[in-house]
């Protein structure tokens, strides 16, 4: 029988690999062990997910020795991980330690981030090795909203890490399957489970940014327990997340003489065609502008999850094509995969945006599809 938080956490799963289209048929996946009851509960997760999900895919679970202590008894790791079927690769990366005591400051705290960038780089190198083409990782939606807030406070920037990132170059795509996954609910099947956690702790442990992240959040929690789930709610929730600088022009790479504008007061709306009509619910409007003068206008909004609609086109077809091209570009980066419908197009101004011609019983009339899975 199927445990409760086990249940839980494979639901999680498929969730997340429905959504952003993480796990192939086929794939051949290093899966990233620290030691840590994160990774165990991955692995464990995606050593049954297999059958779960009746998709076939190849698992290479690797550790990394980061130097962090003279040795360890990684024999009682080796065994769990046979008990799975699978073999576990130790890695010699003794390097990063070093490294990292080098490149900090006296009487500051280790960087997360560098150890992060190092420890991907060998992981990229044994994927190489292997031929697999996917890099699994354990983070989890505390370790999400740690990084996001870690980002504003120490970096100031708006940013996390995503459930899927593709290394276009190398061939590789990193995939993050718990990502909505508590770190309660991990905590729980580890111990139920009775996983051989073996602990490979960096030495600055409790002494670096993201734990005294995690105490800031921890006290927030306490205070209100709807604040992590809303804001969790609010990273997936792309189309109301807005700031001030959401609303200055955007320059079309593909062609820079043109840009979009986002309409934000009744006196921007003047003298459009779109002042004409009855706005929907969640219309976000745009001017098309090429040398900052106005050629054109484009909407969109979100229909339901990772599904959008393209609509309210004017102009001519160059404007309408560069604006189609860039609206899909900039909401892929956030959404992924992502469903675009556009509707109201002519047919070569939708064929040179890469759409299709599709009518189904879900959506009235005849419309065109675009569907991505990476940008």
């Amino acid at each position: 029988m199927v445990s409760y938080h086990l249940r839980n956490i494979l639901s999680s799963l498929r969730n997340a690999d429905q959504n952003y289209s993480l796990i192939d048929e086929g794939d051949k996946i290093v899966v990233g062990i620290s030691g840590g009851k994160d990774s165990l509960t991955l692995l464990y997760a995606l050593s049954l997910y297999g059958r779960f999900a009746k998709k076939n895919f190849t698992l290479y679970p690797v550790l990394l020795d980061l130097g962090f202590q003279d040795a360890y008894d990684f024999q009682p790791l080796k065994d769990f991980v046979s008990s799975l079927g699978l073999e576990l690769e130790i890695i010699d990366a003794r390097f990063v330690y070093p490294a990292l005591e080098a490149h900090t400051k006296p009487g500051k705290h280790l960087s997360c981030s560098l150890c992060s960038r190092m420890k991907k780089a060998a992981m990229k190198d044994v994927a190489e090795k292997k031929k697999a083409n996917k890099i699994a990782f354990a983070h989890h939606q505390d370790d999400l909203l740690e990084t996001l807030f870690m980002n504003i406070l120490h970096s100031g920037k708006v940013s996390t890490f995503t459930p899927k990132m593709v290394w276009e170059k190398q061939g590789i795509t990193f995939i993050r399957p718990l990502f909505n996954v508590e770190e309660k609910e991990i905590r729980s099947l580890a111990k139920e489970m009775d996983f051989p956690i073996l602990d490979l702790a960096c030495p600055a442990n409790h002494h670096t940014e993201r734990e005294d992240t995690k105490e800031f959040l921890s006290s927030l929690y306490k205070k209100n327990q709807d604040y992590k789930k809303n804001l969790f709610k609010s990273l997936l929730n792309y189309d109301g997340f807005e700031l001030p600088f959401s609303y200055l022009e955007t320059t079309i790479e593909e062609n820079k003489e043109y840009s979009l504008k986002r309409i934000v007061s009744p006196l921007e709306m003047r003298g459009t065609k779109l002042s004409q009509k009855k706005r929907k619910e969640g219309e976000i409007d745009f001017l098309i502008l090429k040398k900052h003068k106005k050629v054109g206008e484009i909407s969109y909004r979100m229909l339901r999850n990772h599904i959008y609609e393209i609509f309210n086109l004017d102009g001519d077809k160059e404007s309408q094509v560069l604006a189609i091209k860039e609206l899909v570009h900039e909401i892929s980066k956030k959404s992924i995969p992502a469903t675009f419908i556009l509707k109201g197009a002519r047919k070569d101004i939708a064929e040179s945006s890469s759409f299709q011609k599709k009518k189904d019983f879900s959506i009235q009339g005849l419309h065109y599809i675009f569907k991505t899975k990476n940008f």
